[in-house]
């Protein structure tokens, strides 16, 4: 398992002897290999994990010895590309992949393929607008009271004349 620094600090005393130990979680031992830097993760916009403040513990998927069973698609990643590579490269790279799997398996894959979007499109897109109108309120607003003070400081240096 990793853990969170979130966590590690507040459970564990931010020992860094914690990296190699055996932890109980669910009943079952899992070996901590490693501790995530402080950071909000993206995913907790919509579920509400641990306490609902943050992810604190990443696992492994278990290993499953059925390999028919094809129609789960539930997961999400989060990836980093690498430099040099742009958006259309890594959807291009994906669609490829997912073309050889419709290929192998056309029951379970039809239908199905990964959507590539930024992170910054995928938390802000659906409230960019509001974000927007927001920002031009707050503008308007900040332009009023700027005008506001200059008005009073204006007054107030012709009537001491």
């Amino acid at each position: 398992m990793i853990l969170s620094d979130r966590i590690w600090r507040s459970r564990f005393g931010a020992d860094p002897a914690i990296i190699g130990r055996s932890i109980m979680l669910d009943q079952e031992p899992l070996t901590v290999i490693g501790v995530m830097p402080p950071f909000a993760h993206p995913g907790n916009q919509y579920h509400a994990v641990s306490d609902g403040d943050t992810v604190d513990i990443w696992t492994p998927f278990p290993y499953r010895t059925d390999t028919t069973d094809r129609g789960s698609h539930y997961i999400e990643a989060f990836a980093r590309l690498k430099d040099g590579v742009t958006l259309a490269q890594a959807r291009a790279d994906l669609d490829e992949q997912v073309a050889q799997l419709a290929r192998e398996h056309p029951d379970t894959t039809r239908g199905w393929a990964p959507i590539v979007v930024p992170l910054y499109q995928e938390l802000v897109g659906p409230i960019r607008r509001l974000l927007l109108v927001l920002l031009g309120a707050v503008s308007l607003l900040l332009l009023i009271a700027c005008a506001n003070v200059a008005n009073l400081m204006l007054t107030v240096r012709t009537t001491s004349i």
